[in-house]
C-alpha cells in the first residue's frame, strides 16, 4: 500500500487508499492534531477524497448496473418443470403404464 500523503492526485489513489486517507484527515481533525494553519488546506483536501470516493462509488454502480443487465439478457428461460404425477398417477417417469 502506498504512503499516506496530501501530494498524491486522487486519481492515483484506490477508492480504499483515499478512504483511509479521508479517515485520517477525519480522525486528525477530531483530535485538534492539525494546526490552525494547515486546517483549511485539510479540509480541502477532504473535499476533493470525498467528491473522488463519490465518483468511484457511482462509477461502480453504473458498471454493476450494466453487468446484471447484460446477465439477464443472456440468461436461458428454465425448462417448464415436469408434473410430479403422470396422467396414471405414477411418480416414476420412466415407468411403463400399460
Amino acid at each position: 500500500m502506498r504512503k499516506k500523503t496530501d501530494t498524491v492526485p486522487e486519481a492515483e489513489l484506490s477508492y480504499a487508499e483515499a478512504y483511509a486517507e479521508l479517515e485520517q484527515i477525519v480522525k486528525d481533525i477530531e483530535g485538534s492534531e492539525v494546526d490552525v494553519d494547515q486546517l483549511a488546506t485539510r479540509v480541502k483536501r477532504g473535499a476533493v477524497l470525498i467528491a473522488y470516493c463519490k465518483a468511484k462509488l457511482k462509477g461502480a454502480e453504473g458498471d454493476l448496473a450494466k453487468a446484471l443487465e447484460a446477465l439477464r439478457e443472456t440468461e436461458e428461460p428454465l425448462a417448464q418443470e415436469q408434473p410430479l404425477f403422470d396422467a396414471d398417477g405414477n411418480t416414476d417417469p420412466f415407468s411403463d403404464s400399460m
